[in-house]
């Protein structure tokens, strides 16, 4: 019987410091990012369009965005989380789109931050990139894709 009393305590103890670490702990905060390359290839000079989302965020205006394109001719544009410019963009547009997520239950709510990013190619030179979004220390990497001569067609003679 003292056996079972002590085995009892033990694990009542147990539980309350499980249960008290997990109430101090709070909710998981957590980002998801994706990032879609539109098309696999694009006519230099053309746009290339890139989807982005950023899930289960809380952003603020001083948070910075990054989108970045490694390959011949490498970009750097940071912006906000509105998508307005902070450096660096110039061959690029940035549309963005504020979704409220509300999980119930008292998980609370969160936020997803949906950005359409357009790059004019003109004067990029002919190559494989490759786009990476970055928000503080969380990155992804999107598709490849390649920026090639458009086809020229011959002149007819005369």
């Amino acid at each position: 019987m003292k056996q079972s009393a002590i085995t009892k305590a033990v694990s009542g103890i147990f539980t309350v410091l499980v249960i008290s670490i997990l109430v101090l702990a709070g909710p998981a905060n957590a980002l998801t990012l994706l990032l879609e390359t539109q098309k696999e290839a694009v006519n230099q000079g053309s746009t290339a369009i890139f989807r982005a989302e950023i899930q289960d965020a809380s952003l603020t205006e001083e948070d910075v965005l990054t989108f970045t394109l490694t390959g011949p001719h490498p970009i750097t544009c940071t912006f906000n989380k509105d998508g307005k410019e902070i450096s660096g963009c110039e061959d690029v547009k940035i549309h963005a789109k504020e979704k409220e997520n509300n999980f119930g239950y008292g998980y609370g709510e969160s936020k997803t931050y949906e950005f359409l990013i357009q790059v004019k190619t003109t004067g990029f030179e002919v190559g494989e990139y490759t786009p990476e979004l970055s928000v503080d220390s969380d990155s992804i990497e999107g598709g490849k894709f390649k920026i090639f001569n458009p086809p020229t067609t011959p002149k007819k003679p005369k």
